[in-house]
C-alpha cells in the first residue's frame, strides 16, 4: 500500500471548569502524518511528516552500507542461532531494483521467517538468505529510532 497523507486532531481531556474558550482551543494539538501500512483497523503504521528527512536518511546510509559490503562481499548472514525473536536485522529485498530494510524478527521457524519492516510498518515473509546482521550504528533504536 502507498503512503498518503493523513491531518489528525485530538482533543486532550478537561475537567468541567470554567475555562475561556481560548483555553479551550489551546487544548487541541494537531500533527500530519504519512500511512505507511495498514494490516488492520487496529494496526495501523504512521509516519509523522516531520520525520521524511530522518526516515531518507537511514534509508540512504542502509543503501550505502551495504551496497558497499555486497560490492566487496563482506556481507555476513545471520546464522540460524542468531534466529531469535525480536531480534534486529537487515532484510534484502531483490526485486526490480535492490533495497536494504531494518526488520524485526517477528516468527522464526524454518519453515516461516516473518519479519516486520521497522521504517515501513510492513510484514513479510523471508528466507535465510535475505537476513543479514545489521550494522551497530543502524541498530541502535535510541539514535535512529523506527520510522513507522
Amino acid at each position: 500500500m502507498s503512503s498518503s497523507q493523513f491531518s489528525y486532531k485530538s482533543v486532550t481531556s478537561s475537567s468541567p471548569s470554567s475555562e475561556s474558550d481560548e483555553d479551550k482551543q489551546n487544548q487541541f494539538s494537531s500533527f500530519e502524518v504519512s500511512i505507511m501500512n495498514i494490516e488492520s483497523p487496529a494496526s495501523i503504521f504512521v509516519r509523522g511528516l516531520e520525520h521524511e528527512d530522518a526516515a531518507h536518511g537511514i534509508d540512504s546510509e542502509m543503501f550505502t552500507y551495504f551496497e558497499e559490503f555486497a560490492c566487496d562481499g563482506h556481507l555476513s548472514f545471520l546464522g540460524l542461532a542468531s534466529l531469535t525473536p525480536g531480534r534486529l536485522c537487515a532484510l534484502h529485498v531483490s526485486l526490480a531494483s535492490c533495497s536494504w530494510h531494518r526488520a524485526i524478527l517477528l516468527t522464526t521457524s524454518p519453515s516461516n521467517l516473518t519479519v516486520r519492516l521497522l521504517d515501513r510498518g510492513i510484514t513479510l515473509n523471508a528466507s535465510t538468505k535475505q537476513l543479514f546482521r545489521l550494522p551497530d550504528f543502524l541498530a541502535d533504536l535510541e539514535a535512529a529510532p523506527p520510522m513507522a
